[in-house]
């Protein structure tokens, strides 16, 4: 195909217009209420695309230049993934000392994942990573402990251990550094995230600055003067590297803000004043307009650490794409069948569901040991706790997907992020459960502040980082939140580097203890949920809650033992079963597992079980369809 035509496809793909800042007559809300790398693969995929562009969209769009600055950054991640390998091998830490110290021997010759050792995200990582080696590093002997160190101490660890990461053992005249992407990544040491920002600064060779100050919660919405003071930080801390930043596709083309802060901030000084996505409003310049696609990660150092090396060393080969939304305009805008197709082209394995499929029972049947997609792209409507599903029926924040890899989820839906570290709401419980990476909405955007699926899909397959490929970029601030590393770039199947195999870069440590042969037999309720059958998991849940406690199961454990639970509900008639369930509904919305609980309880004629659920439940049922829900429960 000429460059003249991949150069069209690309100007008509990756340029869709600025979001609306008021609602348009073709895009509703989509809250429930309201009425109504090989390159001939992607260049099929960008035609094909192109060609089914609809006029409505057509007419947003606008040119963009042939060496886009998004494909350039996406380029330059992949190469450094190319060009400095891979070991297969992770190394689990337990401290900061000994996390830096491991950082401390990746170069350019080779690096490996180093995770903080825990008993979700790491197990997950490792399932998807399938590592050669797996290694345990015992704490430095004599090592002081982090906390204790000077400020001036612990830059100084860090800095040396970044600069490490971009040294060789060959002739560097022969073998040269691979270039470094327009990034830079900001942290504060008083946040357990910074260890995750160590590491994305060190792997990709950007910048690491100080943003200090205190900026609420993920959860929290700041006033207008104080999201000022944060954008002014963000904007000092870039201009003190020297590098030019004003305009897309110069020096500084995304910023990772690895620390808590809010997700929300006023949009005027009026307390009353629209409310914005936090990551939307950052890196602006005085007119409004972007220099930089900001992501943010937040949470434990286990998580981000976590989040962190899922961006950087995982590969991609298979994708959900879930679609409730109907055939009718505008919805059919949002559709899934093109990406899929487009998907299958780039050789990724597709599950698409759509119509019956999309209902709630399908959404429970998505796997329930816990799902394997590399990629998530889901439309919906609904709230911040629940989202819409075929058939009149709702997936509450309890029912998202438990997940058995690490995942990527693009959420076209109105308020999933509003509180994005709570796991009563959409977002926290994707979060919670492992996904890495996270697009959506901190309130009602309407439709037109996501960019569709099928744009979305050829940007990615194109190479433009995730994060990045789903912002509309000459948008005024708007609604939409970018959770993770906005580098993260997706890996096509046909193009997953190769490994060296650990015994090439041996690491001859006493410090250093295999685990290679011991992590497939830990048994625990998480395998059991993952490996067992349903009689094994409610075993194990029993003894936990005979040894341990009544509070002893965690929130992902409940919903670990749920996820197995309700697809085979129907069909469980035991009386000891369904009263060890009964200890098993999970707050605060207690009436969603009641409720299918209380159903069988009735079925089985057992009325005086299903009554006391019922009222039991009852207070946590705050509107109609809830309380519905529950009185239906006992004549169904």
């Amino acid at each position: 195909m000429p460059d003249r035509i991949w150069q069209t496809s690309l100007s008509t793909l990756f340029q869709i217009g600025s979001a609306r800042t008021e609602p348009c007559h073709w895009v509703p809300r989509m809250t429930k209420h309201h009425p109504k790398s090989n390159a001939r693969i992607l260049m099929s995929v960008l035609a094909a695309l192109v060609m089914t562009t609809s006029p409505g969209l057509r007419a947003q769009e606008s040119a963009a230049p042939p060496q886009d600055w998004r494909l350039t950054l996406g380029r330059t991640v992949r190469t450094i993934r190319q060009r400095v390998p891979t070991v297969s091998r992770v190394v689990f830490v337990t401290d900061e000392q000994t996390y830096l110290n491991e950082l401390g021997r990746w170069t350019l010759d080779a690096r490996w994942p180093v995770l903080f050792e825990d008993d979700v995200y790491a197990p997950m990582f490792i399932r998807r990573f399938q590592p050669a080696e797996i290694l345990l590093a015992d704490p430095l002997p004599d090592s002081p402990d982090w906390g204790t160190l000077s400020r001036a101490d612990r830059e100084s660890r860090i800095r040396s251990v970044i600069d490490t990461t971009w040294t060789t053992s060959t002739d560097e005249d022969a073998n040269p550094a691979p270039p470094r992407p327009a990034g830079l990544v900001l942290t504060s040491l008083n946040d357990p995230a910074w260890c995750a920002a160590v590491a994305l600064a060190a792997d990709r060779g950007q910048p690491l600055g100080s943003l200090e100050g205190g900026y609420a919660g993920p959860s929290a919405a700041l006033p207008h003067d104080r999201f000022t003071d944060l954008a002014q930080k963000v904007e000092r801390a870039v201009k003190d590297t020297g590098r030019s930043y004003h305009k897309l596709g110069d020096d500084v083309d995304a910023v990772t803000i690895a620390r808590s802060m809010a997700g929300r901030y006023r949009s005027t000084a009026d307390p009353e004043s629209d409310l914005l996505a936090t990551t939307d409003g950052l890196c602006r310049n005085a007119d409004g307009t972007r220099w930089a696609v900001t992501g943010w990660l937040f949470g434990t150092r286990e998580f981000t650490v976590y989040q962190a090396m899922c961006s950087i060393f995982l590969t991609h080969h298979s994708s959900l794409l879930f679609n409730t939304y109907p055939q009718s305009e505008p919805w059919n805008v949002y559709g899934m069948s093109e990406p899929a197709q487009a998907m299958r082209t780039a050789q990724f394995s597709v599950r698409e569901c759509v119509g019956s499929d999309a209902q709630l029972a399908g959404w429970h049947g998505l796997r329930p040991e816990g799902l394997r997609s590399d990629l998530v792209m889901v439309n919906t409507k609904g709230m911040r706790n629940w989202a819409a599903m075929n058939g009149g029926t709702r997936a509450y924040a309890q029912d998202m997907p438990v997940l058995d890899f690490p995942t990527a989820v693009y959420f076209i839906h109105s308020w999933s992020a509003m509180l994005p570290d709570k796991t009563d709401t959409i977002a926290g419980r994707w979060l919670n459960h492992g996904a890495y990476a996270y697009v959506g909405s901190m309130s009602e955007p309407y439709l037109q502040a996501f960019l569709p699926p099928r744009f979305m899909t050829a940007r990615v397959l194109a190479g433009m980082p995730f994060l990045v490929a789903a912002r509309q970029t000459e948008s005024k601030p708007w609604k939409v939140n970018t959770i993770g590393d906005p580098l993260f770039t997706v890996v096509l199947p046909q193009a997953s580097p190769g490994r060296l195999d650990p015994g090439t870069c041996p690491l001859e440590d006493d410090t250093l203890t295999s685990l290679t042969d011991l992590l497939p037999s830990h048994a625990t309720l998480s395998a059991f949920c993952r490996l067992g059958s349903i009689r094994d998991v409610l075993d194990e849940a029993q003894r936990i809650l005979d040894t341990e406690g009544p509070d002893a199961l965690s929130a992902l454990e409940l919903d670990m033992i749920w996820a197995r639970v309700v697809p085979e509900l129907d069909d469980m008639d035991d009386p000891e079963v369904l009263h060890l369930l009964a200890r098993l509904i999970r707050k605060p919305h207690d009436f969603v597992d009641a409720a299918r609980l209380a159903r069988r309880y009735h079925q089985l004629g057992m009325d005086d079980e299903a009554n006391k659920l019922v009222i039991a439940a009852r207070p946590t049922a705050k509107d109609g369809y809830s309380g519905t829900l529950l009185e239906k429960a006992l004549t169904q």
